[in-house]
């Protein structure tokens, strides 16, 4: 990542570490009967980053993440109230940590004014930490009943993710690089398991997407 000048190409480190910071939005795109989206919420994620220089002007980035996605939904549901079943409408605030490994490839333009611009690509693998969630579950007899639960055991333990963004570095000394970005994450898989209580027929299916602002430091 830090090809200062043609001439310069020739000192880069093969290989830089650092440390990143991303606020994120997310939201679930759901895909099955009765199911909506409620809005987008606001996550965070942190970790470490890897940098290996291929050529002039290509990096491929990896490192290690730990995400907070945070999206909700809407969907009929069915809970045990006192002594009975009820059934009524979920609003579901879904909290998920993840660890994250992404691979991406990075072009970068020619350094100008101590700045490079670049776009990129990739992949990311993440695995399951923990999941919980904050309900609110409407039903016409009892109101509205609120509770927090986890919920690890309803989402699937790993989650599969394109990634696409811009950004720009800007050399701040030596081999020390400020990054800063935006990026496009966008889940391929299912996350939630099992079918919906009210209609077994009907799977739970929603893909977890989200946008991050990110913030790296590399040396």
């Amino acid at each position: 990542m830090l090809i200062l000048s043609n001439k310069a190409d020739a000192q880069e480190k093969p290989f830089l570490f650092g440390m990143k910071i991303a606020p994120q939005i997310g939201w679930m795109n759901p895909n099955a009967e009765g199911y909506d989206n409620d809005g987008i919420k606001a996550g965070i994620s942190w970790g470490f980053v890897t940098q290996f220089h291929v050529m002039e002007n290509y990096d491929i980035h990896s490192g290690i993440n730990i995400s907070i996605l945070r999206s909700s939904l809407i969907y009929p549901d069915l809970k045990a109230v006192g002594e009975t079943n009820q059934t009524g409408e979920l609003h579901r605030l879904y909290n998920l940590k993840y660890l994250g490994v992404p691979a991406v490839f990075r072009m970068k333009t020619n350094e100008f004014s101590k700045k490079r611009f670049f776009g990129q690509f990739g992949l990311e693998l993440n695995f399951l930490l923990s999941a919980h969630s904050n309900d609110k579950f409407n039903t016409e007899s009892s109101g509205q009943i609120n509770a927090e639960n986890d919920i690890y055991n309803e989402i699937k333990f790993a989650r599969y993710a394109l990634i696409a963004g811009v950004g720009m570095e800007y050399s701040i000394g030596g081999s020390n690089v400020l990054i800063t970005g935006i990026n496009f994450n966008n889940g391929i898989n299912d996350v939630l398991k099992d079918q919906n209580k009210v209609n077994s027929d009907i799977q739970q299916i929603a893909i977890n997407n989200f946008v991050e602002l990110y913030l790296s430091l590399l040396f």
